[in-house]
């Protein structure tokens, strides 16, 4: 974090309805990046690792564009909205993402501000092991899975998981899991790879929601 990061996440707070503010986040990487890394566009590569992709100008926000690396919130919103949902967060075994991501919906859908602040920088240290296709490629399907996840309590979604459990419906899900595997073998396209796997992670989170 730089010398003034706390400084200028709390200066944000300039009144009550703002619930969150979230700070600037850069990538520190620890070894060279690979070719075939440098070709993905920003949503992906920097997007996966965790920088912010916003401007450099402080202002209000109106979607859950915040990471968790540099975000602080107001402690009484928790007694009205509740806490991070844990269902969705990082375990030791799991790549599961969105907590941070939900939060922010409920508080917007509250009627709450959260402010994005790039002068509260920090630096996000990005290891040799994160810097390989096949992380990108978990972190694609782990980030379908989630996006899944993080719905569960939405209506739609729960009809449509209802839905799934006729057994037609559960096997096209499937045979799309499938026909998504196969054409990653047919692709050299690195992005076309992630996003199949995006997929193949929906899939898999709305069967196992349907259990």
């Amino acid at each position: 974090a730089e010398p003034d990061w706390i400084k200028n996440l709390l200066g944000s707070f300039i009144d009550e309805k703002i619930a969150c503010v979230g700070g600037k986040i850069k990538l520190k990487f620890e070894s060279k990046i690979p070719e075939i890394l440098k070709k993905l566009e920003d949503s992906i590569f920097k997007g996966f690792l965790g920088e912010t992709l916003l401007a450099d100008e402080r202002k209000e926000i109106f979607q859950p564009l915040l990471w968790g690396a540099n975000i602080c919130f107001r402690k009484k919103i928790f007694d009205e909205i509740g806490y991070f949902d844990e269902k969705i967060g990082r375990t030791p075994n799991l790549m599961l993402c969105n907590e941070d991501i939900e939060i922010q919906k409920r508080i917007l859908k509250k009627g709450y501000k959260i402010i994005y602040e790039p002068k509260a920088l920090v630096w996000h240290r990005i290891p040799e092991e994160k810097l390989s296709v096949s992380y990108f490629l978990e972190r694609g399907f782990w980030q379908g899975y989630s996006d899944v996840l993080a719905e569960r309590n939405n209506e739609n979604i729960k009809k449509f998981t209802t839905k799934m459990k006729e057994p037609l419906c559960n096997f096209l899900i499937k045979q799309k899991i499938f026909e998504n595997i196969f054409e990653i073998y047919l692709t050299e396209d690195l992005k076309e790879k992630i996003l199949k796997y995006q997929k193949i992670g929906r899939s898999v989170g709305f069967l196992d929601l349907s259990r």
